[in-house]
């Protein structure tokens, strides 16, 4: 039973009713009802078996249509129970009005009934939007796409960065449209953003149900074969993601195009690419749950066959967005553009711009609606996902693990506008990124050198026109790392000096080794003056401050072992900067003893110590490549 949760906007909506085969002040079953009224007028008996089970058949597949269509927020109000109620009501009192059990009387009125019904699926609804992002996420669209138009996981995070909790209520509503147990927020966010911007809902949604069905059928009942299917479905997928930029470039340039002719070019290619890319591997894989067997993906004309073949209603969808002769013209270019009725001649057949957007928006979403299908079987079945991973490379997915390293930035507040991966180097264009966020964007360039182990340069560049603000190897943040592995062992926030390496490796960029060591030097003088500080302040109440002292010896400890790393990064030797680096392990040394032997006096004089050598050295700026203002 699908749950009314999914906001769509008004086109999607009526794409959805139109797809179902419902129409504004039409009788959606009238056909059939004609039909089996000719046939009853003639006394064919045969007939009247034959149409009697094509207008059940009918009305059944529109109130099935209907019901997966419920998954709408704007069904909420009960708009297509009652239309389907209504089309049953009709079906029944037409079969019974063959056999005299009704009078054409009733029948009208129950036709007029539904005729009201049909027409209050068109109605309006607070549930509509032009925007869905607005309703659920309080956010326009634009705000949580990069550059190129896209949705960007990343920027979302961004936009709720310290809100995860709301964040994950909010995907969590969307999924329990279509199940009880949701994915993960990591694993559902994109998923349900392709359930809100469905152009054809009814698509979408119905390939989630029947695909999810599917797996977990074949999965039980043959495990082996199953996962080979999804194994291979899986590395056909990480290859067609890797032509993801093609296709936004080519959506782009299609946007811009200036001419019919050009834009009827740049269409067709996008077709072929997307029907080539994820549609292609996710309709094969299909035809194998359900028993197909081949060596290889089949070509697109025979992979058409076999879905029409197969006769399911999902599989037909799947068929509709195929159109083998143009995607064959736009491999070979051969096709020409006629301007007189602005279509597409291939060979002997005629298209459209417009029928090849149709169906490039049909086969994605039919792969949405597989995609979502896999995501929430992974999420609940452990063996699924064991099994699927058995071949996979020894790194993963590099398309999935270059999406995680930029959702990193995003999970720590920072908006990324664009990204590219090339030659080694992973650069990150974002919108802002302040000296209050200077250790969240380093703790996501930590985290990002950890997920793309084979990438050797991480830069990142702040603003409009961009400027650049770290460029960094990925040596020191992964010395850094280490250093992250201590602090989260004993630490529920970072502390401020945990990103002392990194910081020393970006300052190089504009600052002498000597200052950049000095800088952070006095940094982690500032936060060990301020950890005696709370110290102090602390003491005056006995009890908290033994059970809090623990937490006082270790940020010392980490504040030693973080600056310690710094210095072996910058490797140069600098009287001033050892001498403060020498008191700071004096102080951790002089704390590393029980609460009840430390009197308060102790921690104070140490912390007027550290003062002074903070003094010598400072102020200086939190990170010069963003702002070069000292921090006092």
């Amino acid at each position: 039973m699908l749950r009314s949760k999914i906001p769509v906007s008004v086109k999607s909506w009526r794409n959805g009713l139109e797809e179902a085969g419902i129409t504004p002040q039409c009788n959606p079953i009238a056909k059939e009802i004609d039909k089996l009224r000719d046939a009853v007028i003639s006394h064919d008996a045969k007939a009247i078996r034959i149409r009697s089970a094509a207008l059940a058949q009918r009305t059944q597949e529109i109130c099935s249509s209907l019901g997966i269509l419920t998954a709408c927020k704007v069904s909420s109000d009960g708009r297509n129970a009652n239309a389907v109620k209504s089309l049953l009501a009709l079906a029944n009192v037409t079969l019974k009005c063959c056999t005299g059990e009704a009078s054409p009387v009733e029948a009208d009125e129950v036709t007029e009934s539904t005729l009201a019904a049909i027409e209050r699926l068109f109605s309006e609804s607070p549930h509509l939007h032009d925007d869905p992002c607005m309703e659920v996420f309080e956010l326009r669209r634009e705000e949580v796409s990069d550059d190129s138009g896209i949705f960007s996981e990343s920027r979302l995070y961004g936009r709720y960065y310290g809100r995860y909790g709301q964040l994950a209520s909010k995907v969590d509503e969307i999924w329990s449209a279509l199940t009880d147990s949701p994915p993960s927020l990591m694993g559902g966010i994109s998923p349900a953003w392709m359930l809100m911007y469905a152009t054809y809902p009814l698509t979408m949604y119905r390939a989630a149900v029947f695909a999810k069905d599917q797996i977990r059928r074949s999965f039980t009942a043959d495990p082996a074969v199953s996962a080979a299917a999804l194994r291979a479905y899986k590395l056909g997928i990480e290859r067609s993601k890797a032509n993801h930029a093609g296709i936004v470039r080519t959506q782009k340039a299609a946007i811009a195009s200036t001419t019919s002719a050009e834009k009827a070019e740049l269409t067709l290619d996008l077709y072929r690419r997307v029907i080539e890319g994820q549609f292609r591997p996710w309709a094969w894989t299909l035809l194998q749950l359900r028993g197909r067997v081949g060596p290889r993906l089949p070509e697109l004309n025979s992979l058409r066959e076999m879905l029409l073949a197969d006769g399911h209603c999902v599989m037909k969808d799947a068929a509709r967005a195929i159109l083998p002769a143009a995607r064959n013209a736009a491999a070979h270019e051969d096709f020409v553009w006629d301007e007189e009725l602005e279509k597409m001649h291939i060979g002997d057949a005629v298209t459209s711009v417009t029928e090849l957007e149709e169906a490039i928006s049909r086969a994605y979403d039919f792969m949405c609606g597989c995609e979502c299908a896999i995501v929430e079987c992974r999420a609940n079945d452990p063996d699924l996902v064991e099994a699927m991973a058995s071949e996979d490379p020894p790194d993963g997915s590099l398309t999935r693990n270059v999406t995680v390293a930029i959702n990193m930035f995003g999970t720590n507040g920072l908006r990324v506008k664009s990204h590219t991966l090339d030659r080694g180097v992973l650069a990150v264009h974002v919108e802002g990124w302040d000296l209050q966020s200077v250790n969240p964007g380093l703790q996501a360039l930590t985290t990002a050198s950890q997920i793309l182990p084979k990438v050797r340069r991480f830069q990142v560049r702040v603003g409009s026109p961009a400027v650049l603000a770290a460029d960094i190897d990925r040596s020191p943040l992964e010395k850094n790392w280490d250093v992250w592995l201590q602090a989260r062992s004993r630490f529920s926030e970072m502390p401020l000096s945990t990103f002392l390496p990194a910081n020393a490796a970006v300052r190089m960029a504009v600052e002498s080794p000597t200052e950049a060591i000095r800088a952070v030097t006095w940094l982690a003088l500032n936060d060990a003056m301020h950890a005696c500080a709370d110290a102090v302040m602390v003491s005056r109440d006995r009890r908290r401050f033994k059970r809090l002292w623990p937490h006082f010896q270790a940020r010392l400890e980490l504040i030693t072992h973080s600056v310690t790393v710094a210095n072996e990064i910058v490797g140069v030797d600098d009287e001033a900067a050892t001498a403060a680096q020498e008191l700071l392990k004096r102080v951790a040394l002089e704390v590393n003893k029980p609460a009840k032997d430390i009197v308060v006096s102790l921690i104070a004089g140490l912390g007027n110590t550290i003062e002074r050598r903070w003094k010598e050295l400072g102020p200086v700026p939190v990170l010069p490549t963003l702002d070069k203002t000292p921090l006092h």
